[in-house]
Formats: C-alpha cells, sequence, structure tokens
C-alpha cells in the first residue's frame, strides 16, 4: 500500500484494477483484483481508474453443469477461458 501511495505523488501509473462483469446484482462490475488501488484512489480523490474488465467466471458453477464430464474437456475449457 506504502508503494502505491508513493506512486500516487509523483504521478506514476498505477496498474489496472480488474473487474468482472456481474449481471445478477444490483452492481454491474465486482472489484475482484487492486482493492487497495481502488480505495487508495478514491481517498486522494482520483476521477478515473484504470481498469481491465474481465467476464464472470464462476468455479462453482462451471463444475455443477460439467461434473460428468471428462477431464480432458474440463482442460480444453480451461486453455480457452485463460486467453
Amino acid at each position: 500500500m506504502v508503494e502505491i501511495l508513493k506512486g500516487f505523488g509523483t504521478e506514476a501509473s498505477i496498474p489496472a484494477i480488474e473487474v468482472y462483469t456481474k449481471e445478477s446484482t444490483e452492481y454491474r462490475y465486482e472489484v475482484r483484483n487492486g482493492f487497495h488501488r481502488f480505495y487508495a484512489s478514491l481517498v486522494v480523490g482520483f476521477k478515473y481508474i484504470p481498469v481491465v474488465i474481465k467476464p464472470y467466471f464462476n468455479w462453482n458453477d462451471f463444475y455443477n453443469k460439467n461434473d460428468k464430464k471428462s477431464v480432458l474437456s474440463v482442460l480444453i475449457f480451461l486453455i480457452f477461458a485463460i486467453q
């Protein structure tokens, strides 16, 4: 956190915050990586924060829908999900 705050003082860019899209909640996005950067940015008054938007993925939903498939099909899915 200290390094992030030092970066704010020198106007250095900060790494983007990862957010995931949410369809079934009242909020459109959920912060998944970068909570400290997000809250620190709010405290110092940033109007804009760099973000990377990724589709929401839930391992439990995936497992429940695919528990009868072979391990190979799961591995193929993971290869495409990472890209």
